[in-house]
C-alpha cells in the first residue's frame, strides 16, 4: 500500500505518534521504542488490509446481539433502534449479521461460536430487556463492542450509549407539578429493567423535593406488554374524586393501551386525567389527542452506536460511556390546574 498524506495523518492519529514518526518508521529510518515500531507496523497492515478490502467490495461484518421473545420487534423502541443500525452499517458498506437469540443460548461460548462462523469484527448489543448475564463477558471476545442501553456494568472495555433516564424522570415531575398537579400516578414496566426503574425512581425522588408524598402515587408494574390494563382502568374510574389528577406512563405502548381504555371507561384526557408518556418515534403524535411525550433519542443511539463501533474497528479509541437526554415535547394531553 502506498501511503499518501491523508493516510499517513490517519494511521499517525490511530497510533497516536506524530506523521514523521510514522514516515520514519515505514522507510526504516531512525531510532524508536520497539512497542512504537510495533504498534505502527501493526495499524498500517491493518490499514492496508481495510484499503483491500474496500478496493474488491469486501465488507466488514457487524453483528447485532439480543435477545430474542415474542413480539420483541414489533415495538416502536426496538424496531426504530433496529433499523436505525441496520440502516447506518448499510451506509458504512457493512454486512449486518443479527444474532437474536433466546436466554438459554445467550452464553459467551455459543456468541463465540457465532463470531468465528460469520467472521464478526465487532458487535452492537442493544439491551433490549434488561441486563443480559452474559454483558460482563463479552470484552472477552476481543473484538470491540458497542451496547445501546442503561445497563450495569462490572468492567470498563465495553463502549455504551444510553439515555439519560434518571433526569428524564425529574423532568417528568417538574413539569406536571408546574402545571399544577399535586396528585399523580405512574404506570410503568417491568423495574427490574434499569432503564424503566430509572425513570419511576426518579420521578418519586422530585415529587418528594418539591414537596410532594411519594409514598401517595399511585403505582402499577407490567411485567409484559399483552397485561390486560382493564384492572387499571376500573381503579381509575372508582377512585372518583380520590383518583390522581396527572398520569405517567414510561412505556409508549402502555399508553397506546391506556388511551384507548380510558377512552372506553368515559374517562376524558385531559379533562378527567392528564396523561404524560414516554416515546420512542412520534407514535403519539396522532392519537386523539396527541400525547405530551418525553421523547427518547432512540435512532440517535443506533446511529451513534454504529459511529462509535466503526471508529471502533478502525483503531480510533472514544470515551467508555455516552449520554444522551430526552426532550419533552408539549402537546394536549396535559391540562394546567
Amino acid at each position: 500500500m502506498i501511503f499518501s498524506d491523508y493516510t499517513i495523518k490517519e494511521l499517525a492519529d490511530r497510533a497516536k505518534v506524530s506523521t514523521a514518526t510514522v514516515s520514519r518508521i515505514l522507510s526504516g529510518k531512525g531510532s524508536h521504542r520497539p512497542g512504537t515500531v510495533e504498534r505502527v507496523r501493526r495499524i498500517a497492515e491493518k490499514m492496508e488490509a481495510e484499503s483491500r478490502a474496500r478496493e474488491f467490495g469486501i465488507s466488514e461484518c457487524i453483528g447485532v446481539l439480543m435477545l430474542t421473545y415474542r413480539d420483541c420487534l414489533n415495538s416502536s423502541y426496538n424496531s426504530t433502534l433496529i433499523t436505525s443500525i441496520v440502516e447506518g452499517l448499510a451506509a458504512e458498506n457493512c454486512t449486518v449479521q443479527l444474532m437474536a437469540l433466546p436466554v438459554k443460548r445467550m452464553n459467551l461460548d455459543h456468541i463465540r461460536s457465532l463470531v468465528i462462523e460469520h467472521g464478526i469484527r465487532a458487535l452492537i448489543v442493544p439491551e433490549f430487556n434488561g441486563p443480559y448475564s452474559v454483558s460482563n463477558e463479552l470484552d472477552r471476545l476481543g473484538i470491540p463492542i458497542v451496547t445501546i442501553g442503561n445497563i450495569e456494568l462490572d468492567g470498563d472495555k465495553s463502549e455504551i450509549v444510553c439515555t439519560d433516564n434518571a433526569t428524564a424522570g425529574s423532568d417528568a415531575a417538574n413539569y406536571l407539578w408546574s402545571c399544577g398537579h399535586r396528585r399523580f400516578g405512574v404506570i410503568c414496566m417491568d423495574r427490574r429493567n434499569l432503564c424503566h426503574r430509572q425513570r419511576v425512581e426518579s420521578f418519586r425522588q422530585t415529587v418528594a423535593r418539591l414537596g410532594g408524598d411519594p409514598d401517595e402515587i399511585y403505582l402499577r408494574e407490567y411485567y409484559h406488554i399483552a397485561e390486560s390494563l382493564a384492572p387499571v382502568v376500573t381503579e381509575l374510574r372508582n377512585l372518583g374524586d380520590r383518583r390522581p389528577t396527572a398520569l405517567l406512563s414510561t412505556n409508549s405502548l402502555l399508553t397506546l393501551k391506556l388511551l384507548n381504555g380510558l377512552h372506553d371507561a368515559g374517562l376524558r384526557v385531559p379533562d378527567d386525567l392528564s396523561l404524560l408518556s414516554f416515546e420512542e418515534d412520534r407514535e403519539l403524535a396522532e392519537t386523539i389527542p396527541p400525547v405530551t411525550v418525553l421523547a427518547q433519542p432512540t435512532r440517535s443511539m443506533g446511529e451513534l452506536a454504529v459511529r462509535r463501533v466503526m471508529k471502533a474497528i478502525r483503531g480510533f479509541e472514544s470515551q467508555n460511556e455516552e449520554i444522551l437526554r430526552c426532550s419533552l415535547v408539549v402537546r394536549r394531553s396535559v391540562k394546567s390546574i
